[in-house]
C-alpha cells in the first residue's frame, strides 16, 4: 500500500463525508484512518455508512484525547509507505494524489514532499474553481544542507509561517522513528514537524494548491488550554537543542528564535481572557519565568530601549494583566 491518509475528528458530522470523498477510491494504493475522538455526534456513523464505497476505511474509535493522540494512533495504525494527514473538515484537489504519484516516480528518495493550499468557506467555491495544470516547473528540490537553511531557520527558527501537517507527504517508517512526542493541546503541527524535518535529507517543495484549507474560527487555535506555559518551554528549549545539532545556533539565530518566543508568548496571553484573575496572574507568571529563563528580555532586538527589562516586563505583561483585570473581573 502507498499512502495512509490520517484524519482526526471530532464532532464532524457536517464536514466528514466531503474530506473522505475527496479522496481518490483505490483501495490497493490508498488506506483511510479516522480516527474518531470521542465524537458525541453523528460522526462515527456516517464513517461507517462509507464503509461499503470505500472498502480501505479503517475507523478508530477513543474516548477524547486530543489531536496529537489521535494522529499518533493514526500513525501507529497506518501500512501505507507514506502518510499524509487531512483535517476532518478540509479536503484534497481532485489532482492531489495524481501529482504525488509523479513526484514519487522521479524522487523515491525524497523524505518529504510539500504542497501549498486554497482556503474556501464552502464546498461550492471548490466545484466552482479551475484545475490547475501541473508541470516540473512547480518543483523545488532541497538537498539536506538547502533544507535546514531555507527551510528549518525561516520557518522553525523564526515560526512567522504555520508549520502544519496537513500539506505534506511524510515517509511513514522515517515518521515513526523521527516523531517521539506529539505534543499537548498546542503547538502539535510545529513540534511534530520540528522533529522530522531533523532527519530530512531531501525535500521535494510543490508550488501548487493541492490541499483545501477550510477557514472556519472553530477550532484549538483559538482558545487557551492548560499546560500552555509548560508545551511552549518544551518546544522552544528543543528547538534550541535542534539548531545546535544542525550547527546554527548563532547569536543571530538564537535572538531570532527568542523573537518567536516573544511574539507567540505574548499572543497567547490574549486567550487567557476568560479565566479568573487568579488563573490569569499564574499563567503570567509561567510565561514571565520562562522568557527570563532564556534571557529573551535581554535579546530581544537591537535597541537599547526594547533590551530594558523594565519596559518589556511593562509593555508586555503587567499592562496587559491589568487590562484583561478590569475588562473581565471575576
Amino acid at each position: 500500500m502507498k499512502y495512509s491518509v490520517i484524519i482526526p475528528c471530532y464532532n464532524s458530522e457536517k464536514t466528514i463525508s466531503e474530506a473522505i470523498h475527496s479522496i481518490p477510491n483505490i483501495s490497493s494504493d490508498i488506506e483511510i484512518i479516522v480516527i474518531d475522538d470521542g465524537s458525541t455526534d453523528n460522526t462515527c456513523n456516517i464513517v461507517n455508512s462509507l464503509c461499503d464505497e470505500y472498502k480501505s476505511i479503517v475507523l478508530i474509535k477513543q474516548e477524547n484525547q486530543g489531536a496529537g493522540a489521535a494522529r499518533q494512533k493514526g500513525v501507529e495504525t497506518s501500512k501505507g509507505e507514506y502518510i499524509t494527514f487531512l483535517d476532518s473538515d478540509d479536503i484534497f484537489d481532485t489532482a492531489a494524489f495524481s501529482v504525488f504519484d509523479s513526484i514519487i516516480s522521479q524522487h523515491p528518495d525524497a523524505d518529504i514532499i510539500r504542497f501549498k493550499n486554497n482556503n474556501f468557506t464552502d464546498i461550492s467555491e471548490v466545484v466552482a474553481s479551475n484545475n490547475f495544470s501541473f508541470d516540473d516547473n512547480l518543483i523545488s528540490v532541497f538537498n539536506h544542507e538547502a533544507f535546514v537553511n531555507e527551510v528549518f531557520c525561516n520557518e522553525i527558527i523564526d515560526g512567522t509561517v504555520a508549520v502544519t501537517l496537513w500539506g505534506k507527504i511524510y515517509k511513514r517508517d522515517l515518521f515513526s522513528e523521527a516523531v517521539k512526542d506529539y505534543g499537548e493541546n498546542i503547538l502539535e503541527d510545529y513540534y511534530i514537524n520540528m522533529q522530522y524535518y531533523m532527519h530530512v535529507n531531501k525535500c521535494i517543495d510543490i508550488d501548487a494548491p493541492l490541499y483545501w484549507w477550510r477557514d472556519s474560527n472553530d477550532g484549538a487555535s483559538h482558545s487557551y488550554h492548560t499546560g500552555t506555559p509548560e508545551m511552549i518551554e518544551t518546544v522552544h528549549s528543543y528547538k534550541l537543542s535542534c539548531m545546535k545539532e544542525l550547527g546554527v545556533d548563532t547569536d543571530n539565530h538564537i535572538r531570532r528564535a527568542n523573537d518567536w518566543l516573544m511574539r507567540f508568548c505574548s499572543a497567547v496571553i490574549y486567550f487567557t481572557k476568560d479565566m479568573t484573575c487568579k488563573e490569569r496572574k499564574s499563567e503570567y507568571k509561567k510565561i514571565n519565568n520562562i522568557l527570563k529563563k532564556y534571557a529573551v528580555y535581554g535579546n530581544l532586538g537591537s535597541s537599547a530601549k526594547l533590551r530594558d527589562t523594565k519596559v518589556l516586563k511593562t509593555r508586555c505583561f503587567f499592562v496587559i494583566n491589568m487590562y484583561y483585570n478590569l475588562r473581565w473581573r471575576k
